[in-house]
């Protein structure tokens, strides 16, 4: 079993009890940082990995953290349509749609009692934004994988979605403090997650401009951050050979 460092923020017991049990079986993931480990409240983005960087985050991260994650998987009625359309569109595992019926409840308690920020993708994502800003108060950090379902942008990353640097604007609106962004990247087959330079919101320049740059900023840093550990781990695996 590895030696877990739990999320630090308090949350319900379903989810505390499921996180243990997850943690016993789960493989070590290790951090690497290129600059400062974020110490003030901050956004942290990642690739998305099929779940293996939220959880490498979660359970060896050791900080107080509040994730982002899809809205529809709080309800069971939104989590089969949801389902629906990942399995038998997007991956082509339609035929998994009865576990998926079986399973759905406890997936739904599971999102609801770790109190994960319900992030829309319509008029209401008002309420994601409200939602993110009260974690930032609180003095989470808040974790996001921000990337799209199907269109690649390299071998390391997806084009990212463009709305969640908005966040920036309404946490200074309510607070006067600069948010900054951190890219990390999480390589699924090793576990290892790397992190590297932020950048920072600018409340001067003109908003629609400067969440773009935010996001752009974020995809090139990532897709970089990648390309670091891919020779960082192929250069390790070579020196071992050697030996």
């Amino acid at each position: 079993m590895a030696k877990l460092n739990f999320n630090k923020r308090k949350y319900g017991k379903f989810a505390t009890c499921l996180n243990k049990t997850i943690g016993f079986f789960a493989r070590k993931a290790t951090f690497e940082f290129l600059t400062e480990k974020p110490d003030e409240p901050c956004i942290i983005l990642c690739n998305h990995t099929t779940l293996q960087a939220p959880f490498a985050y979660e359970l060896f991260y050791g900080d107080k953290l509040n994730f982002w994650s899809n809205a529809k998987l709080r309800t069971y009625k939104d989590g089969i349509d949801h389902f629906k359309n990942v399995l038998a569109k997007v991956t082509k595992l339609g035929f998994l749609m009865p576990l998926a019926y079986i399973l759905m409840p406890v997936i739904n308690l599971y999102f609801r009692s770790y109190d994960t920020i319900p992030a829309w993708h319509d008029m209401r994502v008002k309420e994601t934004y409200v939602a993110t800003v009260k974690a930032l108060k609180d003095g989470n950090k808040v974790m996001i994988t921000p990337e799209t379902k199907d269109t690649p942008m390299n071998k390391y990353i997806k084009r990212f979605q463009r709305g969640f640097a908005y966040s920036a604007y309404y946490y200074y609106k309510e607070t006067g403090k600069i948010l900054k962004f951190y890219p990390s990247y999480c390589d699924p087959k090793t576990r290892r997650v790397v992190m590297g330079e932020p950048t920072s919101f600018d409340p001067e320049a003109p908003l629609r401009a400067e969440t773009e740059r935010i996001t752009c900023y974020l995809e090139e840093k990532m897709t970089a951050l990648g390309e670091y550990l891919e020779k960082s781990i192929a250069d390790e695996k070579g020196t071992k050979k050697k030996k």
